[in-house]
């Protein structure tokens, strides 16, 4: 049997970032074995730890290929439990997960009908097989989705859509729609879902922004990060307010839903250099090292969680300092490996909390005092992540509409992670009763 985890008395990072309709309209990066493997070191060095979908997980073939191989990254971090799976299976089961709703998801009934799914195919054992014997393992951890039965997903999309809809146009943050457009768009999407209410919400939205985007590519996939977001915040409020555990949603970083359900943090101006070595150890040097930092990791976090309820930059910056240095040394111990200026050179990783971030161009961007949380850089991507702590101000002012100098979104974290509001929680969850 695997190993379950309890939820209940911890933080957890719900993770949307690799989800499949991200991989079809990417908000940067491909979606791929690099892309993930850049957010597992992000996650474990400055993050809570990950709930990472089973269904995510299956999805692909490098995903299956990261689970089925007992030396990658992946697996490493999920039997140290910095990556709990997140199961709808209630032993965790994999195979089982797959085989049991074969019936209503059709990639499953595609897995199940391979060659390889229930046969050894070219020296190799059947998937099947092999997906047991990994989730029954005792380094296997897995969490099992809490009792949401009460819970209409697409009643909790819908509520979101709602709460956008009763903001100005401007922070929307769209810049290939009209307010009359996107007003629209969702009326259109009522309609549809008003007449099939069995269908899923995320793929009702879907339908209307490809009929509406009439084949430009660029307009639909802004509606669909649009989409990704609400589904995103959706789940993760619905766990939170489930299990009444502090959840953070990893997602999309903009203005427009953030400011309704996540907790807001104060500017903070403190930044540090880390070694190259980190975007590029190999799976079992990396949880060493994250290993041999805990206790500095440890101190960071809780000076930064306690920063967000009464600012303290100074120990804040004298944790993070110490955090750095531990990760500096362990590098330079076992590896060789000096720090360097990474924001300058681009190579390695970067951290900087509030600050100036520079871009994979090398476009400094001033945050002027109006930023917040982390924003770090890996070698895998291109692209910075907030990962903790939110001002949502900056980011609206960066994404509005601009005729005389558009935005260029290069130069702004794409992506982050943002603690969600306990009461906003528990009212999502109310309003989307089944």
């Amino acid at each position: 049997m695997g190993t379950k985890v309890d939820l209940a008395g911890s933080r957890w990072t719900y993770l949307g970032l690799i989800d499949d309709k991200v991989s079809e309209y990417p908000w940067s990066e491909p979606v791929n074995a690099a892309y993930l493997d850049g957010i597992l070191r992000r996650s474990a060095l400055f993050e809570e730890p990950i709930l990472l979908n089973d269904g995510y997980l299956l999805h692909y073939d490098w995903a299956r290929d990261e689970l089925l191989n007992p030396e990658s990254l992946l697996r490493r971090l999920i039997s140290d439990q910095r990556v709990i799976v997140f199961s709808r299976h209630r032993e965790g089961r994999l195979d089982k997960m797959v085989e049991d709703m074969r019936a209503t998801v059709k990639a499953y009934d595609f897995l199940c009908g391979r060659k390889d799914w229930s046969q050894g195919r070219d020296g190799k054992r059947p998937m099947r097989e092999l997906l047991e014997e990994v989730s029954t393992g005792q380094d296997y951890h897995y969490a099992t989705w809490p009792d949401m039965s009460a819970f209409d997903n697409r009643q909790g999309f819908d509520a979101i859509i709602n709460v956008l809809t009763g903001r100005a146009f401007i922070e929307m943050a769209l810049a290939s729609v009209t307010g009359e457009d996107f007003e629209k768009i969702v009326e259109n999407y009522r309609r549809l879902r008003d007449k099939e209410p069995s269908r899923g919400a995320r793929t009702v939205w879907e339908e209307t922004a490809k009929a509406f985007s009439g084949g430009d590519q660029s307009r639909l996939a802004e509606l669909m990060w649009l989409g990704n977001e609400v589904y995103h915040y959706n789940m993760a409020l619905a766990v939170a307010g489930t299990t009444d555990t502090r959840i953070s949603v990893s997602t999309f970083a903009a203005n427009r839903i953030c400011t309704a359900f996540a907790r807001e943090a104060p500017p903070i101006d403190v930044s540090c250099n880390l070694p190259h070595r980190i975007s590029s150890m190999a799976p079992n040097e990396f949880v060493s090292l994250v290993r041999d930092v805990s206790p500095q990791r440890s101190t960071f976090r809780s000076r930064l969680l306690n920063h967000l309820q009464s600012p303290n930059e100074a120990r804040l910056s004298s944790a993070l300092e110490d955090y750095a240095n531990a990760i500096g040394e362990v590098c330079s111990r076992g590896f060789n490996d000096q720090r360097v200026n990474v924001p300058a050179a681009m190579v390695g990783t970067a951290l900087a909390v509030g600050g100036t971030v520079l871009a994979a161009s090398g476009v400094g961007v001033g945050l002027l005092g109006a930023a917040a949380g982390i924003a770090t850089f890996l070698t895998s991507g291109t692209l910075p992540h907030f990962v903790a702590g939110w001002h949502g101000r900056w980011v609206s002012r960066q994404f509005k509409r601009n005729a005389a100098r558009r935005f260029t979104p290069s130069t702004v974290p794409r992506t982050g992670t943002f603690e969600l509001k306990t009461e906003a929680a528990r009212d999502h969850l109310r309003g989307s009763r089944a």
